[in-house]
């Protein structure tokens, strides 16, 4: 079965801040790495790199939780 929103914004709480913040810029407002990367003073690669750990946590999580 497809996740809910409730399970999804579990998912959510469970990052720090400022990977909450890049995962719902790309993901949700669908903003580009670039910037995101002006936005949060980081470089591109690094907001690849947390969106890839958000993306591995997620599916961590859906694992667990038995999605």
């Amino acid at each position: 079965s497809f996740p809910t929103r409730r399970s999804s914004d579990l998912f959510i709480e469970d990052l720090e801040a400022l990977d909450q913040r890049i995962f719902l810029l790309y993901y949700f407002y669908q903003e580009s790495p670039e910037t995101i990367a002006e936005q949060t003073d980081l470089n591109v690669s690094a907001i690849y790199n947390r969106l890839s750990r958000g993306r591995k946590r997620l599916k961590e999580r859906m694992t667990i939780d038995g999605f």
